[in-house]
């Protein structure tokens, strides 16, 4: 999905929920997420002040004039020629009914879907802020600050209460922890090979796949093979990290194998 997408233009943000608030019978929105036609004929007939089924620039600047933008400050002009750029598809300089309805329905059309966008395209877009704020890598951020980030908690509880256990038990939690670095890549692969096939994209995750299969084989082995795990396969789990990193970059840009 496209960034503008994703975001919903404030100034716009403002006047839909100033436009609501003149209604005294609902919202601008059905239960169903369609726009209330109803409504936005009511909507185009209150601020129509001389009736005569079109809304000039004056009128348009009244009502801007009486929306409560807050910290954005915009010129009235410029949120004017905003609208009627949007609005006023014949050139007109007038906003006609039908224009006023067609350009209402595609701005709240767009608020909801923002308001649908899942959770996860959203913090996509905000991994790409975080790495244009950082002028770090998006590699970087998705691979290596997020990660370490989310896993943190995880990591503490699973190391401090081992001193207090048994040698079995610690074993077992560091292969409780193998299963999961195991199970996570692999759903993670599961779920990339079946968006690729289905939607017939072009493969571009050869390196990707790789560090993932060379790294689930390493500690597949290593789980299978013990039920008591020395403090060498420790170091060998951290070592994984950066050589998992370091294979990637190696084979993406160096081998340029894609």
């Amino acid at each position: 999905m496209e960034k503008e997408k994703l975001e919903i233009d404030p100034i716009m943000s403002k006047i839909l929920k100033h436009a609501e608030s003149q209604l005294l019978e609902g919202s601008l929105i059905q239960e169903d997420g369609k726009p209330n036609i109803e409504r936005i004929n009511t909507l185009f007939r209150k601020y129509d002040n001389d009736n005569n089924n079109k809304i000039s620039r004056n009128e348009l600047e009244e009502i801007i004039n009486t929306v409560q933008f807050e910290n954005l400050h915009p010129k009235s002009e410029d949120v004017v020629n905003k609208i009627f750029f949007n609005f006023d598809k014949d050139g007109s300089n007038m906003i006609e009914k039908e224009e006023f309805v067609n350009g209402l329905q595609n701005w709240l059309g767009k608020a909801v879907r923002v308001a649908k966008c899942s959770d996860k395209i959203k913090s996509v877009d905000k991994f790409d802020r975080l790495s244009h704020a950082m002028s770090v890598p998006s590699f970087s951020i998705s691979f290596v600050i997020v990660p370490l980030a989310m896993n943190a908690r995880i990591l503490i509880e699973a190391i401090f209460p081992v001193s207090k256990k048994t040698e079995k038990t610690a074993s077992l939690t560091f292969s409780e922890i193998y299963s999961s670095v195991v199970m996570n890549n692999i759903s993670g692969l599961t779920t990339l090979l079946a968006v690729v096939y289905v939607k017939d994209l072009p493969w571009d995750y050869s390196a990707e796949v790789l560090t993932i299969l060379v790294v689930c084989a390493i500690v597949g082995i290593l789980g299978v093979s013990r039920t008591e795990y020395p403090f060498w396969t420790c170091l060998l789990a951290f070592f994984l990290y950066p050589f998992s990193l370091g294979l990637y970059c190696f084979v993406e840009l160096v081998l340029h194998w894609n």
